[in-house]
């Protein structure tokens, strides 16, 4: 993968937004606020950020006023383990697996867009792992 694949972008920008609101994993929401900052266009992956802008539209949602409102409703974490990388979440990692699995349903490979519906899936499901309750770590709240 590139160094502009807007995956690895997306799941960066994630884990750096974990990392600084003391989580000590990348849940589903931080993977969306990770799109929601790629779909700004400024870090070197412009179709993708032009493509989850338009899902961003699509939806009739301003992608930094839902930044801001996930940072608000996830507030801080309870801590985030000393001096190791944040890690994706078992929750995170169904929404990848998820849309790997969508964007081979499409025949086409894993996109932003694949990330974001994947994503939003979750957050609509109430970021429930594949067991149904939610994790000590799952931060999304009810009021998503």
């Amino acid at each position: 993968m590139s160094a502009a694949d807007p995956i690895v972008l997306a799941l960066q920008i994630a884990a750096g937004e974990a990392a600084s609101a003391r989580y000590p994993e990348v849940t589903p929401a931080h993977l969306l606020i990770g799109l929601s900052r790629l779909s700004e266009g400024d870090m070197g992956a412009e179709d993708a950020a032009a493509a989850v802008r338009r899902e961003f539209q699509l939806l009739g949602v301003e992608a930094r006023a839902f930044r801001r409102r996930l940072r608000t409703l996830l507030g801080s974490g309870p801590a985030t383990q000393a001096g190791g990388p944040v890690e994706p979440s078992a929750d995170c990692r169904e929404v990848l697996n998820a849309a790997a699995a969508l964007a081979a349903q499409a025949g086409r490979p894993m996109s932003a867009e694949h990330l974001f519906v994947a994503a939003l899936m979750s957050l609509a499901r109430g970021g429930r792992g594949s067991g149904g309750s939610r994790t000590s770590t799952d931060p999304i709240p009810d009021e998503l």
